[in-house]
């Protein structure tokens, strides 16, 4: 398959994975190119309880096999509720989904392998397909990757992480909004936000924690 969720061993995460994409058209979309039938790459998803205790998900950032990986923090993930644990999957497919953009403008075959400096030189190749995203890439190029795109995601992804979670909850736009931003108050875009909207935005989210039941793990 284009797209294994197989490595995701909890039972809980799995089932959750399947309801989001089932019922989530936005989702579904950001996935989309893993989807087709000549995809150039594949997606793995998989549980890990070994990654950093301050991180939900990782994207794995290089291709090995024709295959990239997104990793789930199982132990951190069991202790929030569903609509942020679909917040997690979206946001790291979202870095899936951009580093699949870069390689569809590339005008050579990349190869079953793919790592960061390769991925550098493809980034040179987007002005034409993707304006926007190759000047995040020259504005931030002394960044790391993960800098580049959450500075991407801030400004652009904000509504679209927000409409996903909204279309399998019926949480309100604001507290949708304010779950989308966990991981990407590091950027720029959260830091133009006036002081009160951070502040509100922080208390609705650990509101919402703290007043909506955790996942259960079987």
């Amino acid at each position: 398959p284009m797209i294994n969720p197989g490595g995701i061993e909890n039972g809980t995460i799995l089932n959750l994975y399947k309801k989001f994409y089932a019922n989530s058209p936005t989702f579904k979309k950001v996935l989309k190119d893993f989807c087709a039938e000549n995809s150039i790459a594949h997606l793995n998803w998989k549980t890990d309880s070994n990654l950093p205790d301050n991180v939900f998900g990782q994207f794995n950032w290089k291709m090995e096999n024709y295959t990239f990986s997104i990793s789930l923090n199982e132990t951190k993930l069991i202790n929030y509720p569903e609509v942020v644990v679909c917040k997690t999957m979206i946001h790291e497919a979202i870095h899936a989904k951009i580093f699949m953009d870069l390689l569809k403008v590339s005008e050579k075959p990349v190869g079953p392998e793919l790592d960061i400096k390769k991925l550098a030189k493809l980034a040179a190749l987007t002005k034409q397909d993707f304006p926007t995203l190759f000047d995040y890439y020259e504005d931030y190029k002394d960044e790391k990757e993960d800098v580049i795109q959450h500075e991407y995601m801030g400004d652009y992804y904000i509504r679209t992480i927000a409409s996903s979670l909204r279309e399998i909850s019926k949480i309100d736009a604001e507290t949708a909004t304010a779950i989308a931003w966990t991981g990407l108050k590091e950027t720029k875009a959260w830091q133009k936000l006036s002081e009160a909207d951070r502040n509100s935005y922080n208390t609705i989210y650990f509101n919402y924690c703290n007043n909506n039941k955790n996942i259960i793990t079987p």
